[in-house]
């Protein structure tokens, strides 16, 4: 029996394979429209520059088969059911000539006029149009940057949204190019959503777990940061922020053929506290997934998992405990090309690791939310804040020694 406003097959099937959908929530998403040390944030506006032994997904082994998929009663993609999401070029990216150096970070400098915005987020670069894609959270809209532009000429909307409207957060680019949002959405269904044509078609992929024998079924509390490897594999955070019923803390993947596993999840405070996972980056060369948390004390902790050729976890590996702490939250992450690891917190600002979860300085932003790489030579480390957290508003970008991944 199909619930009440939901897909009889997920939208992202039905556009694909024709099948019909049931009641909806709206309009169909298709068509709606420096080393060991600190550097101090400038305000100028310069512009510068499970339970892992839980679910498997569909048509894969392991004790727990079943897996969560876009509406109630999903279609399964096995079967020769084509990719949604075509791979890209497996990345060759070595640290080389950066293999061991420790990253340093010039003065952070504010971008433009963007003291009106709030509780930014989702940062990701797009290397064939230069420019810098991220979510404005008090309005939920996605917005772009480009370098060299005056501000009457940048930041533009390219997904128009409204409070408490799709709540968005999260940001990627497939290696086909396509857009995947985490959308904690208020009034329905929370959701990853892929948009293929343009920025502002979103199709929904996932918007719920069907459960497994160790983890019931239930809905995303509110998916936070996402990341796409080459091979088309997605992989997303749910953190309890929206709380749906229970509050979920879990990492997700999603395959390329839209079968969801659960790869992680905490059950309890003994586990990790209140957040979960939080920010997630993938290696250099997509062999590892990182992601963010912070223990019951709130001290930040690092966490590698290094993935098989299919893009199943192999190993999982805590690499660090900060003794810094405690400090206000964690949350976006970023990785430049020597594998060195940024962390973004609310009351740390950008904190800096080695590989192997060493502390190697700070990059002092109040408030600091998410970071990504950009600029021509990629050595232009972007990073977005939120006034709720630390008062600011500003989006901020710092040079940096070693280029880094978008």
């Amino acid at each position: 029996m199909i619930e009440s406003k939901r897909v009889v097959c997920g939208a992202m099937w039905a556009v694909l394979l024709g099948c019909s959908s049931a009641a909806t929530d709206g309009p169909s998403p298709a068509s709606r429209a420096g080393q060991g040390g600190s550097v101090s944030a400038g305000d100028g506006g310069a512009k510068a520059q499970a339970d892992a032994g839980g679910a498997s997904s569909a048509g894969q082994s392991g004790p727990d088969s079943s897996a969560g998929q876009s509406g109630r009663d999903s279609v399964d993609p096995s079967g020769g059911t084509p990719p949604i999401t075509k791979p890209g070029m497996q990345p060759t990216s070595d640290p080389g000539a950066y293999r061991g150096v420790a990253p340093q970070a010039g003065t952070p400098i504010s971008i433009g006029s963007t003291r009106i915005f709030d509780d930014l987020s989702g940062l990701v670069w797009n290397p064939s149009k230069q420019e810098l894609l991220f979510v404005v959270g008090q309005d939920n809209k996605i917005m772009r940057f480009r370098s060299g532009l005056p501000d009457a000429q940048n930041f533009d909307v390219l997904r128009p949204g409204g409070e408490h409207m799709d709540e968005m957060k999260g940001l990627d680019l497939g290696p086909d190019g396509a857009l995947w949002v985490c959308e904690a959405r208020t009034a329905a269904p929370h959701r990853v959503s892929r948009s293929t044509d343009g920025y502002d078609h979103p199709v929904t992929v996932v918007d719920h777990f069907q459960g497994s024998a160790t983890v019931p079924a239930s809905d995303f509390t509110s998916p936070w940061y996402v990341s796409a490897r080459w091979d088309g594999n997605v992989y997303f955070t749910d953190t309890p922020h929206a709380y749906s019923g229970v509050p979920n803390r879990s990492l997700f993947r999603i395959d390329p053929r839209g079968a969801l596993t659960m790869l992680k999840h905490y059950g309890s405070d003994a586990d990790l506290s209140e957040g979960g996972p939080f920010g997630i980056a993938l290696s250099p060369n997509h062999g590892a997934l990182y992601i963010d948390t912070w223990n019951h004390p709130g001290y930040p902790q690092l966490v590698r998992f290094d993935l098989d050729a299919d893009g199943a976890v192999a190993k999982e590996t805590l690499l660090m405990t900060d003794p810094d702490g405690p400090i206000q939250s964690v949350d976006g992450l970023c990785i430049d090309q020597g594998e060195n690891i940024y962390m973004c917190t609310g009351g740390g600002g950008v904190r800096m690791y080695g590989a192997t979860g060493t502390f190697l300085g700070s990059i002092d932003v109040p408030g600091a939310t998410d970071c990504s790489f950009g600029g021509a030579d990629m050595k232009t480390l972007f990073v977005a804040t939120s006034g709720s957290v630390a008062g600011d508003k500003n989006l901020y970008q710092v040079a940096m020694n070693i280029p880094g991944l978008p």
